[in-house]
């Protein structure tokens, strides 16, 4: 579970990010065939990687060159799967990196996600076009895919979008959303739908949430205002600790990643509002404590940027 805090314009109040908080005894619902509506083409290529990956195989792999091992998983998946190269380069991976991996007979996908974990935690994979494609998760975060999910049955007659919004971006990504300074959008579309950019593993747990939430069969504002009740506790108790910091003219970004460090909770900047009022990362600011409860040093490093509505919230 990870917990977050966002910093920004506006009141204060608590929300953190976590897996899914719904009741689990919840009676089911029916559950639509078809969860994504996007161009038949793609609908059809994505869903041939999909199952391809879900064929099984084994690796016994000593110290084998990752552009071996790609070509082997592709053979029994039956599908394309190459190294972006270029992206790969940046964090000096290349096809004659080393892996090390024995497992028995799993699916094809988990012996990957397995794989690229003992390469470095930096690197995922996504789907591009007719291929899977293993690259930084930084790249794969900046290359948007657009898909529309029809939601009439969740928002229901008063076509609820925005608690559904709501509960997507704190539940999901939260830092990769446009309302938290990110690039990921969500907007309603006409026909009970929303329509949805963002990254490929961005779109696979948006997918997976509406399958819960369809399951659990919940109001989605009692699944928002469970899921914030949930939340606030391990992050109140996190500003509750004290900490110790000594930032001299360091940059607003910097002293946030500082005290995330501490706390082990993310800090996220809501940048376009706070660009808004001409604060933005790169803002100095200095202030020294120590042992000090990092709800109290939150407030005092707003003091010195002299504006009543700058804020953090949880």
């Amino acid at each position: 579970m990870r917990h977050a805090l966002r910093f920004g314009p506006g009141r204060w109040g608590f929300v953190a990010v976590m897996s899914w908080v719904l009741a689990p005894d919840a009676a089911a619902a029916d559950v639509p065939t078809s969860t994504l509506v996007a161009p038949a083409a793609a609908q059809k290529a994505d869903q041939q990687i999909r199952n391809g990956l879900k064929k099984p195989m084994s690796a016994q792999w000593e110290e084998q060159a990752l552009d071996k091992i790609v070509a082997e998983m592709g053979r029994q998946a039956g599908v394309k799967i190459e190294l972006d190269e270029k992206s790969l380069d940046n964090i000096a991976i290349s096809g004659n990196s080393p892996v090390t991996l024995r497992v028995p007979k799993i699916d094809v996908e988990t012996v990957l996600e397995l794989v690229l974990d003992r390469l470095d935690p930096a690197v995922t994979w996504t789907i591009r076009g007719d291929k899977a494609v293993i690259l930084t998760r930084e790249d794969e975060r900046s290359q948007l895919q657009t898909r529309a999910y029809p939601v009439g049955d969740l928002v229901g007659a008063g076509a609820d979008f925005e608690s559904l919004a709501s509960l997507i971006q704190m539940v999901i990504a939260p830092e990769s959303w446009d309302v938290n300074g990110g690039a990921g959008t969500l907007k309603p579309a006409a026909g009970g739908v929303i329509r949805c950019q963002q990254s490929r593993s961005v779109h696979d747990r948006l997918a997976d949430l509406l399958v819960q939430l369809r399951e659990v069969r919940q109001p989605l504002k009692g699944a928002l205002a469970a899921a914030r009740k949930r939340a606030e506790t391990p992050v109140r108790a996190a500003l509750a600790r004290r900490v110790t910091v000594d930032w001299k003219e360091a940059r607003l970004e910097e002293a946030l990643a500082d005290l995330a460090k501490q706390l082990k909770i993310a800090v996220l900047t809501d940048r376009f509002s706070l660009e808004a009022l001409n604060v933005g990362g790169d803002k100095p600011v200095t202030f020294k404590a120590k042992n000090m409860p990092a709800q109290q040093v939150l407030q005092k490093l707003l003091a010195p940027l002299a504006n009543p509505d700058y804020s953090w919230q949880g």
